[in-house]
């Protein structure tokens, strides 16, 4: 995993970019910000009335499902994955 295919990914699923490697996206009542660090992922999810997660993965515990165009490895994804 790099962060040029989270980047890309991110684009793909509707995310909007807020920053230099920070992207912002809504689903379902639901937000989620990612920041795309040196060699790790984080990612802060925001639902409805619920206190704000965060999540912190190193690349190398992610993976990219290319067929389904899906990051794999961060449930908060879940959500914004094709599949």
């Amino acid at each position: 995993m790099t962060a040029d295919i989270i980047a890309e990914w991110a684009i793909r699923n509707d995310f909007v970019p807020v920053g230099e490697h920070r992207f912002r996206g809504a689903r379902n009542g639901s937000s989620l910000s990612i920041e795309i660090k040196k060699a790790s992922l984080v990612v802060i999810s925001d639902g409805v009335g619920g206190t704000p997660r965060v999540v912190s993965m190193r690349f190398k515990d992610l993976s990219f499902d290319e067929a389904n165009d899906a990051i794999r490895g961060v449930r908060a994804l879940a959500m914004f994955n094709a599949v």
